[in-house]
Formats: structure tokens, sequence, C-alpha cells
């Protein structure tokens, strides 16, 4: 009776890690993997934007509910409506703008080019364009922004047909690896995290710089309103070394 009524006034502990009182509560949706960013096991996730937004979510006592999305793109789509309440990992455009409240940016990306080590020379380029005019097919995720040069190319040129949209970072780099494609697309974190743990791939990044820009969080117009977004930034602003942090974390 006594071991019971020690058991009894044990505190409960949530396997969410999540507050016991939320103030709020926030569907995040994700796509595909896109290590070391977000990864899961096991229903577990975890990576550089998880740990970041479940530090931000601690600070202000909210809940967090992740939703399995088919791709990054579908978000989009699911945030207009309003069936998720926010995205991580954003770049901004003014399409984007139009639909969802952006946060400031929490992160940087910087999106390059991956190719076969034997390829190097047709990839000492210095635009998008000297690409374009080559025999050569790449793979990208179309979720992502690679800045206006690709994009103009991809509305306006043939460039659209030689590229393919493929979700998955793992997919896109074993093609390249395999000969199935001759380059990809990506951002420089996920694309050496790949070359550091496939280092017999003899896959390497060229030095032309696609496209730099900020990562923002990225909310819902219809379930968020500007005040909580506000809450947010001051988050990100006051806490960005604890931020910067945990990106080192899975970096080094």
């Amino acid at each position: 009776m006594l071991l019971l009524l020690l058991v009894l006034s044990l505190p409960v502990i949530s396997n969410t890690q999540e507050p016991v009182s939320c103030t709020a509560h926030f569907k995040l949706g994700i796509g595909e993997p896109w290590p070391p960013f977000f990864m899961h096991d096991n229903n577990q996730y975890f990576g550089i934007d998880i740990d970041i937004t479940r530090l931000i979510f601690k600070k202000l006592n909210y809940c967090l509910e992740i939703v399995k999305l088919p791709s990054s793109a579908r978000g989009i789509l699911q945030l207009k409506r309003g069936e998720i309440d926010f995205l991580n990992a954003a770049s901004f455009n003014e399409e984007r703008a139009k639909i969802g409240w952006f946060s400031s940016p929490y992160r940087s990306e910087a999106m390059r080019i991956f190719h076969h080590q034997k390829n190097r020379d047709k990839f000492q380029i210095s635009s998008l364009y000297e690409l374009q005019k080559q025999d050569l097919v790449g793979v990208v995720n179309l979720g992502a922004y690679y800045g206006e040069e690709f994009s103009y190319l991809m509305r306006e040129t043939s460039f659209n047909s030689k590229i393919a949209s493929v979700p998955s970072v793992e997919q896109r780099m074993k093609m390249l690896e395999l000969g199935h494609v001759d380059f990809v697309i990506d951002d420089i974190v996920p694309g050496r995290y790949y070359l550091r743990h496939h280092q017999n791939a003899m896959l390497e990044m060229a030095s032309y710089a696609v496209h730099d820009n900020p990562i923002y969080f990225l909310f819902s117009r219809k379930t968020v309103s500007p005040e909580q977004v506000s809450l947010f930034n001051q988050v990100i602003l006051r806490h960005y070394a604890e931020i910067e942090a945990v990106v080192d974390h899975y970096l080094y």
C-alpha cells in the first residue's frame, strides 16, 4: 500500500516533451525528410529545423503537432486553406506573402550545384544560363526557391524540360550518384551532409552560387494572428545564439 501511494505521488512526465498546459496549439506541416534539417525515426522527428521550432515553442509555452505531408509544395496549399498553421524552412516570395505571415529569419540558405567529380569541367560556370545551354539533366525540389535567375529560365526557356522534381534529398543525391542525372541543385547544408555520409559517391559541389537567402517560418493567415507572429519574432531575436547552437550541433 505504501508503494502504491509513492507511485501515485510521482509527477507525470509527458513523452511528447510538450508543456503540461499550453497557451496555444499549432500544426506544423513537413514534407519528405531533408537531412539534417528534418528527419524521422519511428515517428520521432528531429533535425535542425525541428529542434529550432521546439526551442521556440518551449520558450512560448506552445504545443506543437507535426503533420506529415506528401511534399513541401503541398504544404503551401494546406497553409492557404488553414489545414496547417505554419511551415518552417520557408523562402520569401510575394506569392507566399499573400497567403501567409513571414516571421523574422531564423537561419540562412545557400543553394549550390552538386555533380560528379568526373564532370567537373562542365560546371565551371558563372551563370545558370551557361548550364541551360548544355545538354545536361538535373533534379530539384520545386517546393523550394532557387532565386530569380532559376525562376526566369524555368519560365522563359527550355530549361524546364531538363529539370525534374524529386521530393527527397536522399533520392536526388542517389540519382546523381548512380548517373541517372547530371546535377542536383540543393542547399549547401544537406548537400554537404550527404557527401560526408557517402564519401565513396565521388560527388562534389560547384563553386557557382545559385542563390543565397534568409529562411523564415511561414504562418497561415487563416489560423494565426499577427500578434502571435510578433511573439515568435521576439523569441527568435532574443534567443538567436541558442538557435545558432542548434545548427552547429548538427554541422560540427
